[in-house]
């Protein structure tokens, strides 16, 4: 292994001494107690990877004016791994990572490229390490580590020959990393080697962190540029390096050893806490959830998101029916972005603990500028991926399988997971689901559902607050095939991929969510129930005066109507034929003017009004209401809603108002409404 690796330095970048430029690195405030005890301040947006982390930052001006919030993606001091022989993983493995992260994030494949720094760069286009960096709390300063015994900068020892020599673990077949001083190894017959953290079976002659700061106090006494270390003139020296060694609560390591880093444009919110936005969540109620959890990186996201107001008007739905459709489809759309990722990298996800996560997922919403509702408009961002290059890790991946298990996992969290039930629950339905069935048969699903859909999986779970939302039947289909399609994900890993094809499903996924569209913005009008009941209400109230307006042009004297009405007086419908001015006021007041052409289509309509006191039966002499295959009856009531008429005309008990629309003519003969008597 070399002896040197080429590194940059980032403390160019970090430096706030009013002459361009910089990255600000947020810190908590000096008067905050936790501040002083945490060995990490910076505001780490996510831990979860195995060998990184997230930190939220700044770039801005000479006037800490911000330019652009960013995402730090910085290499870890320590990785939280178990060892295991049957997985064997070391620290060339790791920095072969580093480089096909960068390969892959610059590709442009998952999100926006990072922001590269020039120093951080190769002449041979490689990613370089930064030297390590730390930080004083006290006075806001970055400066890199130095040997207390010398003054000079400390470097990591790559010498494997070395370090054996020495009873350390070498670099190039280890995970365990050592700071020392080139300088000082042929002067000493020891040389001093420092380590982030102890591990109970390290050598009693290694050295952590804390040994390292108190050390400082020393370099009082030796010459050494002052800008390479602040603690020599600070006002505070005393403090820090007296009988209270307050340095060492002071100085933290932004990075112990030497980092990779990658920056990124900062992402609006971590995928976890967009589910549940798009769930119908409320902002105080994911504070309070990230405040339990002690994630604040994730909370100044979400407290960002809310002050440029993306989450005020994130939906067009949401007081009506069609809400249920429209979180529906948002949420398929994020699967399907997601899923279209991890189809196109699945050998990337089959490393047990290095893989995607859900928390390493990211969303980046759009500004507020433009005429869609905010959720209706985002980008999926995949932080932290590990594209392992399968020669340069000395380990068996896994099938492919696992990939699909990964985001049926995912799949179905987002569409169950809520307040009332977590995931826990959700994955604990999912596991006794596939037991009760046979891992071989490719339709679980279907088998589980013949008893009919448990209330874990009924489509009110989509909500963030199921027990005050109702979906419609109508719509119980659509939510079933959503499920099933996250089962078959969890279905083709248990199968190895069997019979199952990525195109296939990308195939299904597209058909269901522009079915679901269409059902939100139907060709047609859509009414919606939970808001045209006053409406309805109205426009029956009107239809009712109109009736009434009518009723009182066509009515005629009662003794009038009394009269005895003979043989000769009636036409063989047996209407009155001596009332022709009462046809023709009729036909002035409630029709259009209808000139008989025996020589056209004589099916021509006509309206006419009846009372609910009026029966038809008795009033219509000579009609039958149902002689004329051509007539339509439509009934109304004055409690019905329009919308509901359809379902009134089959009803002909009730006491309605009811409309009949019989032919005008019957061979040739004019018909002629019934008349009140």
């Amino acid at each position: 292994m070399n002896d040197i690796i080429e590194t940059a330095s980032l403390l160019p970048y970090m430096e706030t001494d009013g002459t361009g430029f910089h990255i600000k690195v947020p810190v908590a405030e000096q008067n905050d107690s936790a501040h002083q005890k945490s060995p990490f301040p910076f505001l780490v947006v996510s831990d979860s990877g195995p060998f990184s982390r997230i930190i939220e930052a700044s770039i801005n001006t000479d006037a800490e004016t911000q330019i652009e919030p960013v995402f730090l993606l910085t290499q870890k001091d320590e990785y939280p791994l178990i060892k295991d022989e049957l997985w064997p993983l070391d620290n060339r493995a790791i920095d072969q990572y580093w480089q096909r992260t960068f390969t892959f994030h610059s590709s442009e494949k998952f999100g926006t490229p990072p922001l590269i720094l020039r120093d951080q760069i190769s002449k041979k286009g490689q990613l370089l390490p930064y030297q390590p960096l730390f930080f004083c709390k006290y006075r806001q300063i970055y400066f890199q580590p130095l040997c207390p015994n010398c003054g000079m900068s400390l470097q990591q020892c790559y010498n494997d020959a070395m370090l054996e020599e020495y009873g350390l673990l070498p670099y190039s077949r280890s995970l365990k990393r050592y700071l020392f001083c080139p300088s000082c190894v042929g002067s000493k017959e020891m040389p001093d080697f420092y380590v982030s953290s102890l591990a109970a079976n390290d050598p009693g002659f290694l050295k952590n962190r804390f040994e390292l700061i108190k050390k400082y106090g020393q370099l009082k006494e030796i010459e050494t540029p002052d800008k390479l270390m602040p603690c020599l003139d600070c006002t505070r020296h005393q403090e820090c390096y007296g009988a209270e060694c307050l340095a060492v609560s002071r100085i933290a390591a932004f990075s112990f050893y030497p980092f990779y880093m990658l920056m990124f444009k900062a992402d609006s919110i971590n995928a976890l806490d967009f589910i549940s936005l798009m769930s119908g969540a409320s902002y105080e109620e994911i504070k309070k959830q990230l405040i339990a959890k002690q994630q604040p990186g994730r909370l100044s996201r979400l407290q960002v998101l809310k002050q440029k107001g993306s989450i005020e008007t994130p939906f067009f739905f949401i007081n009506e029916d069609r809400y249920f459709l429209e979180v529906l489809y948002l949420k398929l759309s994020f699967l399907n972005e997601l899923s279209e990722a991890i189809f196109a990298g699945l050998d990337t996800f089959q490393y047990t603990g290095l893989g995607l996560s859900i928390d390493r997922i990211w969303v980046k919403l759009s500004d507020q500028n433009g005429l869609l509702p905010s959720f209706w408009n985002f980008k999926i961002e995949l932080l932290d991926v590990i594209d392992a290059d399968i020669q340069s890790l000395s380990f068996p991946k896994l099938p492919q399988s696992h990939g699909l298990h990964l985001l049926g996992a995912i799949w179905l969290y987002t569409l169950l997971v809520n307040k009332k039930q977590d995931v826990s629950h959700v994955y604990g339905a999912i596991g006794d689901a596939i037991g009760k069935n046979s891992a071989k048969d490719d339709v679980i699903f279907e088998k589980y559902l013949k008893n009919g859909l448990p209330q874990v999986f009924s489509p009110e779970n989509i909500f963030w607050d199921p027990e005050i939302m109702t979906v419609k039947e109508k719509w119980h289909n659509i939510w079933e095939l959503s499920l099933r399609m996250g089962f078959n994900l969890i279905e083709g890993n248990l199968q190895n991929l069997k019979g199952w094809s990525k195109e296939n499903f990308g195939q299904k996924l597209e058909q269901l969510r522009q079915q679901i569209k269409n059902n939100l913005f139907p060709s047609e009008p859509f009414v919606s129930t939970k808001e045209s009941t006053a409406d309805d209400k109205t426009i029956s109230n009107i239809l009712i005066k109109i009736m009434d307006t009518w009723r009182e042009d066509v009515e005629t004297p009662q003794d009038e109507l009394a009269a005895t009405v003979s043989p000769a007086d009636t036409d063989i419908t047996g209407n009155d034929i001596r009332h022709q001015d009462v046809k023709s006021k009729i036909d002035a007041n409630i029709y259009d003017t209808n000139v008989y052409n025996p020589q056209e289509d004589t099916d021509i309509k006509e309206t006419i009004i009846i009372t609910p006191n009026d029966r038809i039966a008795k009033e219509t002499a000579g009609i039958k209401q149902d002689e004329d295959p051509n007539k339509t009856v439509l009934m109304i009531n004055a409690d019905t809603k329009i919308t509901d008429t359809k379902k009134a005309a089959f009803q002909p008990n009730d006491h309605l108002e009811e409309t009949i629309r019989p032919s005008n003519y019957v061979r040739g003969k004019e018909r002629r409404p019934p008349v009140k008597p």
